[in-house]
Order: C-alpha cells, then sequence, then structure tokens
C-alpha cells in the first residue's frame, strides 16, 4: 500500500483524559492539532459521533486561550455515562466532525449501548450476578451498568440516597464513605435495576458536585434583582453572559437551562466544614 492510499485511511486524532472535578463541561482543542489538521473556519457547532452509532452537535467555543467544544458536550457525557479517569481519542473526520472512541481506566475500549439498549433491564443469572453476553469480534467487555444520566428521576434518586447516608454517617458532604456507596449501589440495583459499580457512583457524586460549585460561583455573580430563587433563573442579558463565559467557559452549561434539582445538592454539597 503506498503513501497515497495509506492517507485515505488516516485520520488525524487528539486524546484527552476525563477530568470530571476539573474540567466539567468543555474540550479544548491542541492548538498544534488545529493548525496542522483543521483547515475550515471555526463553526458554529462541530459534530461528535459516539460509539454507539448516534451524532452530538457541541458547540464551539473561541476565546484568546483557544478553542474549546462546550454547549452539548456535557450531554455526550452524560449519554454515554462517562466517568472522572476515563481516556478519549478524537479522530478528525473533516467539517468539523469528530469520532470518538473511549478507554476505561484499566485501558480497555468501551462498547456503548445505543439509547434503546440502555432502557433495557442489565441480565443477571440465579445468583444476582450480572451477565455478560460475549461480545463480537474486536469489542472488549466491561463491567457496570452503562445508563444514560439524563433520565431526571436516576439523578433524584441518587441525590436522595446520598442525603439519606449524609444523614446517617453525619457525614460533612465532602465525600461518603465505602460502606455508604455500597449501600447507594445496593440501592440502584433493587430498586431501580441498574448495577452501577461504586467507582460510578462516586465519580457521578463529584460530577454533581462540580456542576453545583459552578452554579453557585454565578449566583455570587449576579445581583438580587438578576436571580430569582423560586423560578432558579438568571436574567442576564447576552452581554453579561458573554463576558462571563470569557473567564469562565465551563459555566456556559448553564446559559439556557439552569442547574436542576438545585435545593437538593444544596443539602449534599454546602456543607460548612467542606
Amino acid at each position: 500500500m503506498n503513501k497515497t492510499e495509506i492517507d485515505k485511511f488516516y485520520q488525524p486524532a487528539f486524546c484527552r483524559h476525563l477530568y470530571m472535578r476539573k474540567n466539567l463541561a468543555l474540550v479544548k482543542i491542541h492548538p498544534i492539532f488545529l493548525k496542522t489538521h483543521i483547515k475550515e473556519e471555526v463553526p458554529v457547532f462541530s459534530t461528535l459521533k459516539g460509539p454507539s452509532g448516534g451524532s452530538w452537535p457541541v458547540k464551539v467555543h473561541q476565546t484568546e486561550k483557544g478553542i474549546y467544544l462546550v454547549e452539548g458536550w456535557e450531554q455526550f457525557l452524560q449519554d454515554h455515562s462517562l466517568v472522572h479517569g476515563e481516556f478519549l481519542i478524537f479522530s478528525y473526520c473533516g467539517n468539523w466532525c469528530f469520532d470518538v472512541e473511549i478507554f476505561g481506566r484499566d485501558g480497555l475500549q468501551m462498547k456503548i449501548p445505543d439509547g434503546e439498549e440502555e432502557d433495557k433491564a442489565v441480565p443477571s443469572d440465579s445468583k444476582g450476578k450480572t451477565v455478560m453476553h460475549d461480545a463480537k469480534p474486536g469489542v472488549l467487555k466491561t463491567k457496570g451498568t452503562k445508563v444514560s444520566w439524563k433520565r431526571a428521576h436516576l439523578v433524584e434518586f441518587f441525590l436522595d440516597k446520598c442525603k439519606e447516608e449524609v444523614v446517617l454517617t453525619r457525614t460533612d458532604g465532602g465525600n461518603l464513605s465505602r460502606l455508604s456507596w455500597k449501600r447507594i449501589q445496593l440501592a440502584f440495583k433493587e430498586e431501580k435495576g441498574t448495577d452501577f459499580t461504586m467507582v460510578q457512583l462516586e465519580n457521578r457524586w463529584h460530577f454533581l458536585k462540580r456542576k453545583h460549585e459552578l452554579f453557585s460561583g454565578i449566583i455570587a455573580q449576579v445581583r438580587d434583582v438578576q436571580y430569582d430563587p423560586v423560578a432558579n433563573k438568571i436574567s442576564w442579558n447576552e452581554k453579561q453572559w458573554e463576558e462571563y463565559v470569557q473567564i469562565n467557559p465551563d459555566a456556559s452549561i448553564f446559559r439556557d437551562n439552569p442547574l436542576e434539582l438545585l435545593a437538593k445538592m444544596k443539602i449534599l454539597f454546602e456543607s460548612p466544614n467542606q
């Protein structure tokens, strides 16, 4: 195979580790990658193609510090149940479209079910252990349930169970004990039919805690007349949002949609001892 034939199959790529506690909802495209491989003008939206086969529009945000994938990226995270420490490879397809491959913290590539499969109960054997069906050739098996957290009832159930553990153990909200995560894991399995690992649950805690920190930071910046605590609505104009997002690009996820279940998160994450 000559160089011309190889070039037909070659897709330039860059990689990112997922740090939920640091970068919640944006991915910076390395400037060298931009200069070398992306020749098109910067659009309003790019497209991410996930291993589940779907496509996600993600807004492209350009600042003095670089170009980021922001609004819509969080939805990609939620729809694939991604957690802290996982590894992503973004292969460039052209026209600001990226194929995304996902690798677990153990280094194994992950197969993500599509939306229909997400809603199905996880099969188990007579002892209650999860049954892992034989994967297709070249596809590695993974542990833990991949369930979309975009379903609000799961997030609310998670927060309620965490609150029970905080009250029971008198935890200050920094984190829960291994025993608490075990009880929450069991509650999900018995009441929701989902078999999460304790690592998945703990990472969801840090994910939501970071969202709460971001939203609380916005509230701290607005005047009383610009925030309605009853409706949980921020009344900033376009200029105010642009100025704030320039400095805090993570906060762009709240531009059109405020943080849901804020009252429940306050109970967990606003302990005076944190």
